[in-house]
């Protein structure tokens, strides 16, 4: 497989075709100008002596950067004088106005490169959008390039087909490793152990050039450098963006009765080829995209448009899932959430419900910043598990993404509940003489319930249960409906077989004691 172009690359390709207009999204835009200013260089040459260091050389071509604060500066030596000819210095405030600087761009001769900063903030306004538009023929003629720098810009539909669009990725393990291993010698102490800078690696991955270089520097010491503050930046960089949380339970699946089945099947992905190297958790699925496979306008319109997105996201990057369905109570969010910890990854949060916004564009930009942000933290690797308590209203295309089953959580079986009880026991510090109250058709959130209560009251299991109503009691219809649909379409959570009404539904004898 061809690896793809860089950003320098593709800049340089786009500057020898005289492509006038390119939208660079970045998450460092300092960090990508100094990169392509660089790359405009020519290559140093040696002084007239063997001896002597090369010296160094500027840009040929003008080079200007604009932002809402400085407004239009020049940043080389010949983008300084070109701007001192159009901008006299009692102006200059003047250039702070987008509009108002891309009127006094247009008329900026040569094979200038101008930096517009912040573009997603300001391409909402129509006389932006009409101020770029006039720079495209202008720009074509005279070899000049506007590049737009933003986080997850969206192209307005009148600058779709005039503006080429270029994603800066965050930097790469291998560049990671570099500024690791470099703030080390700076500092003067000891290299890094490989298992040091593979657990660091893991820690830093999803930050951006700048914020990985002080968050390293943030945490060194004497002795090193210490995992658990990176760790807390990257935990940051997640909760700030809209939509991520992390999760920062520590529940692996020993803290979780019974579901052998789909223990053994998540143990097996955790240890294949592409292990995830973070989950990613949607909690009731159905109700983020509520209204996506409905026909006609509506919010489900919005809904769709998210649904579009993460399905590609899911085909582009391979990533695989988990869905889980079946009756409220039986441990599906909890299985889901310990998934992380049993992996030893990150647990990631989404609430796509959380990135939708009331101005055009800002709900797609801010769903495929947070999806940025999964790819960098998982590098590339995320598994997907979703909940969803009707099953019935996700559109087929969505279920076939979550490639590794649908898996129903029925009600616990006896041995299931045995060990749920034991592990609640343990918990709660319930003594065993207390005996256990009638348990029969509870889920594992009843039995949590019952034990807490025991706790909190300081009364008898027994006495606790009165307060308990079995989901399978108040809800009978639900359960038969969930059971009839699960038959021989899902993956039983407990026998990791088709679920089969008449071998999986638990049956109503005698209770059953924990031992």
């Amino acid at each position: 497989m061809s690896t793809p172009p860089s950003l320098v690359e593709q800049f340089r390709q786009a500057r020898r075709v005289s492509v006038p207009i390119l939208a660079i999204n970045t998450p460092d835009p300092a960090s990508t100008i100094e990169t392509l200013v660089n790359s405009t260089r020519p290559k140093a040459t040696p002084a007239d002596s063997s001896d002597a260091t090369p010296t160094s050389v500027e840009s040929p071509f003008p080079i200007l950067k604009w932002d809402l604060t400085h407004g239009l500066i020049g940043l080389n030596q010949t983008g300084k004088e070109l701007h001192a000819q159009y901008v006299d210095t009692n102006d200059q405030q003047m250039t702070c106005d987008p509009v108002e600087t891309l009127r006094i761009l247009e008329r900026i001769p040569g094979r200038a490169i101008v930096f517009f900063q912040g573009a997603h903030r300001v391409l909402n306004h129509d006389g932006v959008v009409q101020g770029v538009w006039n720079l495209r023929d202008v720009y074509k003629s005279s070899g000049a390039t506007l590049v737009m720098l933003g986080v997850n810009i969206t192209i307005p539909a009148d600058l779709t087909h005039d503006v080429l669009t270029l994603t800066e990725p965050l930097p790469t393990s291998g560049t990671l490793q570099q500024i690791y291993l470099a703030q080390h010698e700076a500092a003067q102490i000891p290299a890094p152990t490989d298992d040091e800078t593979e657990r660091a690696l893991d820690a830093l991955q999803g930050l951006a050039t700048f914020s990985a270089e002080q968050v390293i520097a943030l945490a060194m010491r004497p002795t090193g450098v210490e995992i658990p503050q990176l760790w807390a930046r990257k935990k940051h960089l997640i909760d700030s963006t809209p939509g991520l949380r992390i999760w920062n339970g520590t529940q692996t699946f020993d803290d979780i009765g019974g579901l052998v089945g789909i223990k053994a099947c998540a143990r097996r992905i955790i240890r294949s080829k592409r292990r995830p190297r973070a989950v990613v958790f949607l909690d009731e699925l159905e109700k983020i995209l509520a209204g996506a496979g409905a026909d006609g306008p509506s919010q489900s319109d919005l809904s769709r448009q998210m649904l579009g997105t993460l399905l590609s996201y899911m085909e582009d990057h391979q990533a695989g899932g988990l869905l889980l369905t079946g009756i409220q109570g039986t441990s599906k969010s909890m299985f889901a959430k310990a998934m992380g910890a049993e992996a030893s990854v990150p647990t990631i949060q989404f609430n796509m419900n959380e990135v939708k916004g009331s101005l055009v564009g800002e709900t797609e930009r801010q769903l495929r910043q947070a999806l940025d942000i999964i790819s960098a933290v998982s590098q590339d690797q995320a598994l997907f598990v979703a909940t969803s308590n009707s099953i019935a209203s996700l559109p087929p295309e969505l279920i076939r993404r979550f490639t590794y089953g649908t898996w129903f959580f029925d009600l616990p079986t006896a041995p299931e509940k045995a060990l749920i009880w034991t592990l609640y026991r343990r918990k709660y510090e319930l003594t065993i003489d207390d005996p256990l109250p009638e348990d029969r058709n509870w889920t594992g959130a009843e039995i949590f319930r019952c034990a807490k209560l025991s706790w909190e009251f300081s009364i008898p299991l027994k006495e606790a249960a009165q307060y308990i109503i079995p989901m399978a009691t108040s809800a009978k219809e639900t359960v038969k409906k969930q059971r009839e649909q699960a038959q021989q379409a899902y993956l039983s959570a407990s026998t990791g077989s088709v679920y089969r009404i008449e071998s999986d539904v638990p049956k109503t004898g005698p209770r059953q004691f924990a031992a």
